[in-house]
């Protein structure tokens, strides 16, 4: 009898993890992403990856689009 995951990633492809920030525009949301980057290149000059920036709340009076 074969035991597969099933029809999920392996979990080595599995998104290893997430950060929320507290920032003012959007501009400053995509600065600490290229720092967190870099952080990991850094560190470990042949990791390779990306970031996915999304809003997940705005407060009354936001400078976020």
């Amino acid at each position: 009898m074969a035991v597969k995951d099933g029809p999920f990633a392996e979990s080595r492809e599995v998104v290893g993890g997430w950060a929320v920030y507290d920032c003012a525009s959007k501009e400053e949301a995509v600065q600490y992403c290229k720092d967190f980057l870099a952080v990991h290149t850094r560190h470990w000059p042949i990791w390779e990856g990306e970031v996915e920036l999304r809003q997940i709340m705005e407060f009354p009076g936001s400078q976020l689009p």
